[in-house]
């Protein structure tokens, strides 16, 4: 996992805010890490040149996307980056959990300038089903097309 990201939630926890996030983090994050079973790592992190991290900060300091590539294919899992289609058209839309609201407007114009028509099949982590989809331009802006 990204490390900047695993400090962010470890310096939440160990403020002692008692919030949902802080209470998952203690119970399901820092477990695997004090066990040994989690490997931190950049936010430009590659496991190979087909599977790789790259950092889209404003949702949260440490938030990345996963780039993978196969056979020809691209996907990228976007995370926390979309939290709904309409935000490929109002970018600058935040959710109220989005802790840098300029960053994330930030990332969130890059994400799309950058896969729009490019061939990357996007995968978000918060949009209904069927879910995964492209980003197309559309009529001087953006939309998400959903795959079939």
């Amino acid at each position: 996992m990204a490390k900047r990201e695993y400090d962010h939630w470890q310096g939440v926890h160990d403020s002692g805010v008692d919030t949902p996030h802080a209470r998952a983090f203690g119970d399901s994050v820092l477990p695997v890490v004090k066990t040994g079973q989690a490997l931190l790592v950049g936010d430009d992190y590659a496991l190979d040149d087909g599977l790789w991290f790259e950092g889209y900060p404003g949702h949260t300091p440490g938030n990345v996307v996963i780039h993978a590539r196969s056979g020809g294919q691209r996907g990228v899992f976007i995370g926390d980056v979309l939290h709904h289609p309409l935000q490929c058209l109002k970018p600058e839309w935040s959710t109220m959990a989005c802790s840098d609201p300029e960053g994330s407007r930030a990332s969130r114009t890059r994400l799309i300038q950058e896969h729009a028509d490019s061939g990357a099949l996007i995968l978000p982590a918060h949009f209904p089903a069927p879910t995964a989809g492209w980003i197309r331009p559309h009529g001087g802006a953006y939309r998400f097309d959903f795959q079939e």
